[in-house]
């Protein structure tokens, strides 16, 4: 005799985004669990603190399992360990390499070594910072510097690639490591009043005008390496400071900047054009030697800002803001210099070129176009690809017409307009012990809903339960699936007896383990689960209806390719397992599993709604072995839960893209 088990199978990670903050700001998990109680105090209230706690400690388990793989986020990308969407995964790693401006000025310019490290507590207390958060952000900076150091290439588009941050992050670590990298000076008592975003801005600036961002660069400077060639170039403009050439300078540069300015400002820089002219031009000389680089900021300060602040209140010239970053973006300079040194009195106007200052290969003025072949890709390159979200929207489609399909059958079967009667017409001639087995069976399907509900309830209560059911090993996921079979086994196995009996335990038995392991879905929230409960008995009672109208034997034709189709999702599950979702491949097998099954146990529910009254009008009223409705009603049982727990993933991945 073969026993029928239906399985279903699920091993996706949740992340708490709230909970995941208080992880990354150093909160103790007692802390943390205090936080959370009393933001959500209102759906909360009734629930214990002990379970609070332990579902922040789990939560805590999982983020630290997963900082070993945010480390290197490409090995997150690509693991089949947890199972967490795309967007899931990008927002982990997108809030673990975020950094608070404030500690990222502390440790600006500073070397990025164990003795630095040890020095945060000071950071901590002036930035309010917590010591362990100011950690991770050290530590993630010098990973970064570390990784990017020899690699040549633009700088962001490296880090970018390397730890798939967005372009905005990247650009930011891009300046820090830039500053580390070539030792400027950002702690001198001159320089304190200025911010993060202010040597960001001028960071930027000279990584895409003063370096070589070319893999291809024959030189051998890295992108984290300003153009030697470059600075040695600069101290040409020392010939603008001769007399001759800085009255044709004057001229020039005013007239260019006439039509922009006031009359009063254009009389002020012209009457102090001289002084500001001396010092851009020295600055830019001397920095052709490491010292005069590493003082950079501390010359532009000193030199330039200060000289401007002069003029305000000599010339009231209007500076917006005292910082670098608002001085430079409002202060406009043209460095004009010579092509050849004029012989013979020759004006400096006719032989004078403007220096670009960008990459080396545009130097010249030209620009050349390189054909360069397409290149051909592997199909395990196109499989393991970054997934475009396709597949998730081909699943959303898939169900959306699925659903139009069934509104239509509702309709068609409903009215009456199909040839063959239906078993809702030929329930008339039931005798009353078929009417009997149906609702026995549907008794039994109800109320082992029931007790699933109240032994998820029951067991998301406990501590205990949640920390043995919410494991991501492979052991645990054994576990359940064992005890969910070994269950079902039992209680089917079991003969059939009027009353409560040995069967009826194993059934209720059963049917408590299956809310056990269900249970981690209720941290999703109570209005999301009852969001699903409502439209899982929506699908259920449409599904059923079409079935009850249908004629008798119209889905029971289904069976071999509802077994095939079980077999798919099954491997695609499975499958799911072993590649991350954010590839092309596993993003399809992972919509396969998800939408797939939802339409598959839908498909289902119709099958086994018909089986069970077909059992129950062929069964002999007299036979050895009575009807058992334990049995039929195990089968849309866990048709139901199928539904329900796919309906549960997806309600919450739309939950939270909205929030985004």
């Amino acid at each position: 005799m073969f026993t029928e088990v239906d399985v279903f199978i699920g091993n996706n990670t949740l992340i708490d985004p709230k909970i995941y903050d208080y992880w990354l700001d150093g909160y103790p998990a007692q802390h943390a669990a205090k936080e959370v109680r009393e933001k959500d105090f209102t759906s909360l209230n009734n629930v214990h603190e002990d379970l609070i706690i332990s579902y922040v400690l789990d939560q805590y388990r999982t983020f630290q399992m997963l900082e070993k793989l945010l480390h290197i986020p490409i090995q997150l990308s690509e693991q089949w360990t947890f199972q967490m969407t795309p967007v899931t995964q990008q927002m982990l790693i997108e809030k673990y390499y975020d950094f608070k401006d404030a500690v990222v000025r502390e440790i600006l310019g500073k070397k990025l070594s164990a003795r630095n490290r040890k020095e945060l507590d000071e950071v901590s207390e002036r930035t309010e910072v917590s010591i362990k958060s100011c950690r991770r952000q050290f530590d993630n900076i010098k990973r970064v510097f570390k990784m990017v150091e020899d690699i040549p290439g633009n700088l962001c588009q490296n880090i970018q690639s390397h730890f798939l941050l967005p372009p905005d992050l990247a650009k930011k670590y891009a300046a820090i490591v830039y500053i580390s990298n070539n030792r400027f000076e950002t702690s001198k008592r001159k320089l304190q009043y200025l911010h993060f975003t202010d040597f960001l801005h001028c960071s930027l600036e000279i990584m895409n005008n003063w370096s070589c961002n070319n893999p291809d660069c024959k030189y051998e400077e890295t992108s984290m390496d300003i153009d030697r060639e470059f600075l040695h170039e600069l101290r040409d403009l020392r010939t603008l400071l001769e007399k001759d050439n800085l009255e044709e300078h004057r001229l020039l540069v005013l007239r260019m900047l006439k039509p922009n300015l006031t009359e009063k400002k254009y009389n002020d820089i012209d009457s102090a054009f001289k002084n500001i002219s001396r010092n851009i031009i020295n600055i830019a000389y001397g920095l052709n030697h490491s010292k005069e680089i590493r003082d950079l900021f501390l010359d532009i300060v000193e030199k330039i800002i200060e000289l401007f602040k002069a003029i305000k209140l000599k010339m009231s010239i209007i500076i917006r803001s005292p910082h670098l970053f608002n001085c430079l973006r409002n202060t406009k300079f043209v460095v004009i210099t010579p092509a050849f040194s004029p012989k013979n009195g020759a004006s400096l106007l006719q032989n004078v070129r403007f220096f670009s200052v960008g990459r080396r290969g545009a130097r010249s003025g030209v620009t050349r176009s390189i054909p360069v072949a397409k290149e051909r890709r592997s199909l395990k390159e196109i499989l393991m690809q970054p997934t475009s979200g396709a597949p998730f929207a081909f699943g959303s489609s898939a169900v959306a017409g699925a659903s139009l399909f069934g509104l239509g059958a509702l309709c068609y079967y409903g009215f009456g307009l199909s040839k063959t009667p239906g078993t809702f017409e030929n329930a008339y001639a039931w005798p009353s012990y078929v009417r009997e087995r149906i609702k026995s069976t549907y008794f039994y399907f109800g109320s082992g809903l029931a007790i699933t509900a109240g032994s998820a309830i029951a067991a998301f209560r406990s501590p205990f339960v949640m920390n043995l059911v919410t494991k991501n090993s492979m052991m645990g996921i054994l576990l359940t699936i064992g005890a969910m079979i070994g269950t079902s086994m039992v209680a089917q196995s079991i003969p059939y007896r009027e009353g409560f009996g040995s069967k009826q335990l194993a059934w209720a038995l059963h049917c408590g383990v299956v809310g056990a392991v269900i249970a981690p879905l209720c941290i999703l929230g109570g209005p999301l689960m009852l969001r699903a409960a409502l439209y899982t008995a929506g699908i259920s009672g449409a599904l059923s209806a079409i079935a009850y109208c249908a004629p008798n034997d119209k889905f029971l034709t289904m069976g071999g390719p509802l077994a095939l189709g079980l077999g798919f999702v099954f491997a695609a599950s499975m499958g799911s397992m072993f590649l991350p979702p954010t590839t092309a491949l596993g993003a399809s097998l992972y919509s396969i599993s998800l939408y797939g099954g939802l339409l598959l146990f839908s498909a289902f529910l119709l099958y086994d709604t018909q089986r069970i009254v077909r059992r129950a009008e062929t069964h002999p009223p007299y036979a050895m072995m009575p009807y058992d409705p334990v049995n039929a009603s195990i089968s849309i049982y866990m048709d139901v839960i199928n539904i329900f727990v796919r309906l549960v993933t997806i309600l919450a991945g739309g939950s939270g893209s909205k929030r985004r």
